[in-house]
């Protein structure tokens, strides 16, 4: 099976699928092997986008690592906000993720900022995203 992805950075390194047409689904052993520096694409996290079971209009945000799914960084919900913004021709979306949905702006200067509500307080992060490369994987089912 042939799979699409990009790769992102934005203070860690990312591999991004759009699983929002298909039902895209990597076993634990696919997963390690995409983040594997060595054999694999090499990255931080993985993450699939998937259309929200909630909201029409949103996009969920599924996200991994080598051992199964992990809590997202705020970090590659901001390169897929990026990605989503450029697909869109917007300044402003909202990731559907597990912490809950974030809301992201592309900032004049070209950084992307997210925030959102945690249990205590408002949160925000901004900074620049970084398309790296296009790339195609040939895994085995």
């Amino acid at each position: 099976m042939k799979i699409h992805f990009k790769k992102m950075f934005a203070e860690q390194d990312f591999v991004i699928f759009d699983g929002r047409e298909n039902k895209l689904s990597l076993t634990v052993e696919q997963l390690k092997h995409i983040a594997d520096r060595h054999s694999g694409v090499g990255c931080y996290q993985i993450g699939i986008m998937r259309h929200s079971e909630h909201w029409q209009e949103m996009t969920f945000l599924e996200v991994y690592d080598f051992s199964g799914r992990v809590k997202p960084s705020v970090n590659i919900i901001r390169c897929v906000a990026d990605m989503l913004m450029s697909e869109n021709f917007t300044d402003n979306v909202i990731v559907e993720t597990s912490i809950g949905s974030i809301n992201c702006w592309k900032l004049e200067n070209g950084h992307i900022k997210a925030e959102w509500t945690s249990d205590t307080a408002p949160v925000h992060m901004t900074g620049p995203v970084t398309y790296v490369f296009d790339g195609k994987l040939t895994l085995t089912v």
